[in-house]
């Protein structure tokens, strides 16, 4: 189940995804237990690194 699609993109922050409106990452502080999706083939890494460093969510990769 998909939860909530978060961008740190602030031109994306409140465009719709499907049936879902774009979030900022601040709002993963408050879902502490709820697995990440990273899916950007580019920028996988760099997300992972800056997540790990701010949030304790398990994280999922989709490009290893």
């Amino acid at each position: 189940n998909i939860v909530a699609i978060v961008d740190s993109n602030i031109n994306l922050s409140g465009k719709r995804f499907g049936q879902w409106d774009v979030r900022s990452p601040d709002l993963l502080s408050t879902m502490p237990d709820v697995p990440i999706v990273i899916s950007s083939f580019r920028s996988q890494s760099e997300i992972r690194n800056m997540l790990s460093a701010k949030v304790t969510n398990p994280l999922i990769l989709l490009y290893e």
